[in-house]
């Protein structure tokens, strides 16, 4: 007997045992012989496309398959889900993913003896931008002056992308249809811990606005934060004189603030 060794896991074998003297080879006994499959080896991703809420993720088939692939199963994190697809499919589209996401991918195949190892974790991909799902959060002013008004904020929860600017409007509360707009540079604004800072002067003195913001990327903007209420100081009165009028008595007066 024979012992045959160093054969591939999962595969066909045809054998042929043959007797021999000197007149020569006998025919030839056939048999046919299935090793036992095994699991299979990493498929190889050479690319990952993203768009804005999906990847496109392909893949070349295992090296060593050790049978015959019956599948493959495609894992993204986070959040970790998984996808199983046949296995004449060597690509798949992920979808309903968060724009300016990271996301690991990874894939493995499968034999009847079960799933593989799988492919070598890749660089994270990053997902596309989008435009902001949510406005700034934050959002609070105090008056510096009488014309001045000083905000705060901070980022939208779900900005999509990279924030770059960010808009404000000031709405005097006289009803009043004429109205400020301020935009600011959000590296310009960036006040330490995730909060932005801002100052807009040249507004009315002793006036009540309605003060809103949004968010920019460089896809789109957010809607408008709900406004806060913030007044403007009271000027000091001027164009004041004192006069004496007796050895007791001083007469003041002045003008009010306009």
């Amino acid at each position: 007997h024979k012992r045959l060794t160093n054969l591939e896991k999962g595969k066909n074998y045809h054998i042929c045992v043959k007797v021999g003297n000197s007149k020569g080879w006998g025919p030839c006994a056939d048999q046919e012989r299935y090793t036992s499959p095994d699991l299979p080896s990493a498929p190889f991703i050479f690319d990952l496309e993203p768009g804005k809420r999906n990847i496109e993720v392909r893949w070349r088939a295992p090296e060593r398959p050790n049978g015959e692939i019956i599948g493959y199963k495609i894992v993204h994190t986070p959040p970790g889900t998984n996808y199983t697809v046949g296995p004449d499919t060597l690509s798949y589209n992920i979808q309903d993913l968060e724009p300016w996401t990271q996301y690991h991918v990874k894939v493995s195949a499968q034999t009847s003896a079960g799933f593989g190892n799988y492919s070598e974790l890749q660089n994270p991909v990053r997902t596309l931008e989008g435009k902001p799902e949510s406005s700034i959060t934050e959002l609070k002013g105090r008056p510096l002056n009488t014309t001045t008004i000083e905000l705060t904020w901070r980022n939208p929860l779900k900005p999509n992308g990279q924030i770059t600017n960010f808009a404000f409007s000031f709405i005097p509360h006289d009803g009043s249809d004429v109205y400020d707009t301020h935009k600011v540079n959000a590296d310009s604004a960036r006040a330490g811990d995730g909060l932005f800072k801002t100052q807009y002067p040249g507004l009315k003195e002793n006036t009540l606005y309605q003060v809103r913001g949004m968010a920019f990327n460089r896809v789109g903007e957010s809607g408008w934060c709900d406004a806060i209420a913030v007044r403007t100081t009271i000027g000091a009165p001027y164009d004041v004189s004192v006069m004496a009028v007796s050895e007791s008595t001083l007469y003041i007066s002045w003008e009010s603030p306009q």
